[in-house]
């Protein structure tokens, strides 16, 4: 029920309580395991959440807690364009600029390939 709930408050783009919701699936710290694909999606979704909330302490410390865990999964990517350049003690040189942009390109190309099909089958006439 839970779950169901963060997902609904996503989709009303409600990002202070869709960040609550999702905080309350993921737990403070990692497993000291790789994660499931349901466990990484939830500190994605959680990294969303706190994104458009707008909740960059909040991202910061998600990534100061997640970052390592979250390595090995399969939405590594998406985790490292919401949160891994977020670190305010270090500043930005232009080799860390270039490094976010090419995240970014490996975000959308992923992005691309596992929904972009999945769109497309949904939205063909022999779906309907």
């Amino acid at each position: 029920a839970l779950r169901l709930r963060a997902q609904i408050f996503s989709m009303q783009q409600d990002w202070a309580a869709a960040a609550a919701a999702w905080r309350r699936l993921v737990p403070e710290t990692p497993p000291q395991r790789p994660l499931s694909e349901e466990e990484s999606r939830d500190v994605v979704n959680l990294a969303i959440a706190l994104t458009m909330a707008g909740a960059r302490d909040d991202l910061i410390a998600l990534n100061r807690d997640w970052g390592a865990a979250m390595t090995g999964s399969p939405d590594r990517e998406t985790f490292l364009l919401l949160a891994g350049g977020l670190d305010p003690t270090r500043p930005k040189t232009i080799a860390d600029e270039l490094a976010e942009v090419a995240q970014a390109e490996a975000f959308l190309s992923r992005y691309q390939s596992v929904y972009g099909q999945a769109v497309q089958q949904a939205t063909s006439p022999q779906a309907n």
